[in-house]
C-alpha cells in the first residue's frame, strides 16, 4: 500500500465494536474444495477476511484502494487486519500488468509467486 501501518489492536476493537454478538464461522467445504482444484477461477468471491471490514472503517483509503482493484485479479483479499491487500492473478503476464498499474498509482507492489511453502515449525538448536 503506502507505508502507514494499521494498528492490529484497533483493527479488532473495531470489529468487536461491529459486531458485538459472536457469529458462527463461515463454512470452508467449498473453500477446502476449491484450494484443491486445479482452476484458480474456482477460488472467485471464496476469499474472506472478517477484519476488512472494520479495517476499511478505520482506514477508509484502503477501502478505496481495495474497491478500485478488486476485480483486477481472479480474487482480492485484504491481508490479516490490512493495510495490505492481496490480489490471486490467473498468469504471469496478469500479474505484471496490475502491479505495472499499481505502481503507477503510487502504490508499493510485491509480487509474490507460488506454490509457496506455507507456515510450518523449524526446530533451531
Amino acid at each position: 500500500m503506502d507505508g502507514e501501518g494499521l494498528s492490529t489492536p484497533a483493527v479488532f476493537r473495531e470489529y468487536d465494536r461491529l459486531h458485538p454478538d459472536p457469529h458462527k464461522p463461515a463454512p470452508v467445504d467449498e473453500l477446502v474444495e476449491a484450494l484443491g482444484s486445479s482452476a484458480i477461477s474456482d477460488l472467485e468471491g471464496l476469499l474472506v477476511n472478517d477484519l476488512a471490514e472494520p479495517a476499511f472503517a478505520k482506514r477508509p483509503d484502503i477501502a478505496d484502494t481495495f474497491r478500485s482493484i478488486e476485480h483486477a485479479g481472479v480474487a482480492t483479499v485484504l491481508s490479516g487486519s490490512g493495510p495490505t491487500i492481496g490480489v490471486l492473478c490467473a498468469s504471469d503476464n496478469e500479474a505484471d500488468v496490475l502491479a505495472g498499474q499499481l505502481r503507477n498509482d503510487g502504490l508499493k507492489t510485491v509480487r509474490a509467486d507460488g506454490p509457496a511453502a506455507g507456515a510450518h515449525i523449524v526446530r533451531s538448536s
